[in-house]
């Protein structure tokens, strides 16, 4: 099982073995979002952290932008366009990330593995 924090931290648990934990790593996520402005109760809710059906890659949303990184490496992969208001939930379908914000705004995007 794969966890994200609202702070970026990555964390891989064994389903296997009960409390193990396999690889933490984290997501450089504060940096990209220094022109918004998060609430204090700001929180990385499961509809705004989406993985790919490979687990190698991670979307998270965490104000008006979406950015992708890969799971081993934490490093960032892809970011999609900006929406105007915070985003509320996102996904992957085939290979495209979606994203919604709370402006009604959905926008679609060719999501490139690297």
């Amino acid at each position: 099982m794969v966890l994200v924090s609202e702070t970026g931290k990555l964390t891989q648990w064994s389903l296997g073995e009960t409390n193990q934990m396999l690889a933490e790593s984290h997501l450089d996520i504060g940096t990209y979002e220094s022109e918004d402005v998060l609430p204090d109760d700001f929180h990385l809710t499961y509809d705004r952290v989406a993985f790919t059906p490979n687990r190698e890659h991670v979307l998270v949303a965490p104000g008006k932008q979406c950015l992708v990184f890969n799971v081993d490496s934490a490093a960032m992969t892809d970011t999609m366009r900006r929406h105007k208001d915070l985003v509320t939930c996102i996904d992957f379908a085939a290979d495209c990330s979606l994203s919604a914000s709370m402006d009604g705004t959905i926008r679609v995007a060719q999501f490139r593995e690297v």
